[in-house]
């Protein structure tokens, strides 16, 4: 893997700071009332698990078969 391969994974895939922003994001928009605070957890909880599955797919269906991964 080259150097700028290296910087672009680092920048933008496995940025902690990013990561830690998108899930502050929510916390800090809903936390002072509980009852949407608990609407936002199951609400990012059902994205996330879409998303999963998603990607799964993806990967199985698509990428593995063609040896794209």
């Amino acid at each position: 893997m080259s150097y700028l391969g290296i910087v672009i994974t680092y920048v933008f895939v496995s940025n902690f700071i990013l990561v830690q922003f998108l899930g502050l994001c929510p916390f800090i928009g809903v936390s002072k009332n509980s009852e949407s605070a608990i609407g936002m957890g199951l609400a990012v909880t059902f994205v996330t698990s879409v998303a999963s599955v998603v990607c799964y797919m993806v990967y199985t269906f698509l990428l593995a078969p063609f040896a794209l991964e």
